[in-house]
């Protein structure tokens, strides 16, 4: 304090810079804080007749508190002569140093007043809130409302790109592309999952396959900086395929997106496969399960937004990315109809795997299928009956639209968003099989696939046989 001052005769910007600034921001965190709570505090005594008081009151004692910890640092540094204004305005003559300290303060308590006003009111305290939890709901209220926060924050980006910062919070900044890292796995949910997943696979009377789907900074390597620790994730999707050989039949996809780098197989904005990508997880899947793969030439490519900005993007600090294009590809051939049902506390239909009008919700990715929901069925109109169960997360439903060519019906279960009773109650036997996938990131970090336990295979008696001639439709 005394160095923001210049009261221990050293220059201004100094070692103790950083230690000024963090001063000052938990001298405002605690401010905040005092006033904040008296505001709760009287606010159930006057809140519901004058609703405005107990605002008020905030800011008044945020004032007070921060004007007296400002003077009481500034008049203790005068060695105790309080009323000595000669000594005070020599002090002023001599030490010019000081109007840096004293703008900065007046910057952090206008910063702090104009987040106040600017927002939706203050995080007000309850006896629930733990002084962590408290404090954390304060900062995100002055990150959000703080004067010219964005214009700062690019240009802390901008800055730190000149000296050649590639990673800003686990997101790499690649050619016009933003690459979430994955981070390491949790080893204790990782191997319970493995667990549940064998169990699963020896206990199923359903012939059971199973796919990991590597996430984009294990396939769009050559966006990354050299020698980026990351996480080897093809070495864990082929430990995990070793622990289910003879009980499962394994989907290997990483070779086939590996080899297509260079293509838009996931969205520069979003962590989700493109159709695109889509496509070539259809190919290599398609054969696992004794289907011939469709030719691209047979599906009508439709544009719906050349202007698309995804999580990624939404979370990143740095935003100089063009937009995504969002495809989406047509099987026209043989007349094909398909009803997409969402299987909700009431169910709804649409009459497309692309229903258009979720455009006007303002998230055009949820015109795949419709969103995910946890529970979607898909029904064509194929002669045969084919059915196929798929348990897993979202990073699947890229790829059924080209699976649905092949089956009169397919289920997508998304047991994160399903309670056990609800697992419990439903009836796989229908199935003829069950494709469990995961991306490798849920897979590492979720906990979603030991619900897989309270799915019930093994009532069936017998199953249905289904040879590689009948999976195509006449």
């Amino acid at each position: 304090i005394k160095s923001m001052f210049g009261l221990n005769h050293l220059p201004f910007a100094n070692s103790a810079v950083s230690y000024i600034l963090t001063t000052n921001y938990l001298l405002l965190l605690c401010s905040f804080f005092c006033a904040t709570s008296l505001s709760s505090l009287v606010g159930k005594f006057v809140h519901n007749k004058l609703p405005r008081l107990a605002d008020l009151l905030g800011t008044v004692v945020y004032l007070a508190v921060f004007a007296a910890a400002v003077s009481f640092c500034v008049l203790r540094s005068v060695k105790g002569r309080w009323m000595d204004m000669l000594l005070l305005k020599q002090l002023l003559e001599e030490k010019k140093k000081m109007l840096p300290g004293l703008l900065l303060a007046l910057l952090l308590g206008a910063g702090g007043v104009w987040a106040l006003a600017a927002g939706e009111g203050f995080p007000h305290y309850n006896r629930y809130y733990t002084p962590g939890e408290y404090l954390k709901e304060v900062e995100q209220a002055m990150a959000e409302n703080l004067p010219f926060s964005r214009q700062l924050s690019e240009l802390a980006v901008q800055l730190k790109m000149a000296g050649g910062a590639k990673e800003f919070d686990g997101i790499f900044v690649g050619d016009d592309i933003l690459i979430e890292d994955i981070g390491q796995p949790n080893q204790r949910q990782t191997e319970q999952n493995i667990q549940t997943l064998t169990q699963f696979s020896q206990s199923s009377r359903i012939p059971t396959y199973f796919m990991l789907l590597p996430t984009k900074c294990a396939i769009k390597q050559n966006e990354l900086p050299t020698g980026v620790p990351l996480f080897n994730q093809k070495q864990f999707i082929e430990q995990t395929y070793n622990h289910l050989l003879g009980k499962a039949t394994v989907v290997d996809v990483y070779p086939a997106l590996f080899a297509k780098f260079e293509e838009d197989l996931y969205y520069k904005t979003s962590p989700s496969l493109t159709a695109l990508g889509g496509y070539s997880v259809y190919e290599v899947l398609a054969q696992r399960l004794d289907n011939t793969p469709k030719p691209q030439e047979d599906f009508d490519i439709q544009y719906v937004t050349h202007n698309y900005y995804g999580p990624t993007y939404r979370r990143s600090t740095y935003q100089e990315i063009s937009p995504d294009v969002i495809a989406l590809y047509r099987y026209q051939k043989n007349n094909r109809t398909y009803t997409v049902t969402h299987n909700e506390g009431y169910s709804y239909s649409y009459d497309s795997l692309y229903p258009q009008q979720m455009m006007q919700l303002g998230e055009p990715t949820q015109v795949l299928l419709g969103g995910n929901t946890g529970d979607i069925t898909i029904r064509s109109n194929l002669r045969n009956k084919n059915t196929l169960l798929i348990v897993g997360d979202d990073s699947i439903l890229p790829v059924l639209p080209f699976l649905a060519a092949h089956y009169s019906e397919i289920r997508f279960l998304d047991p994160a968003q399903m309670t056990q009773q609800q697992l419990e109650q439903f009836d796989c036997t229908g199935y003829q099989r069950i494709l469990i996938s995961y991306s490798v990131d849920s897979f590492i970090h979720g906990s979603s696939a030991q619900k897989l336990r309270f799915l019930q295979t093994a009532q069936s008696s017998e199953l249905v046989k289904v040879s590689p001639a009948q999976q195509e439709e006449r």
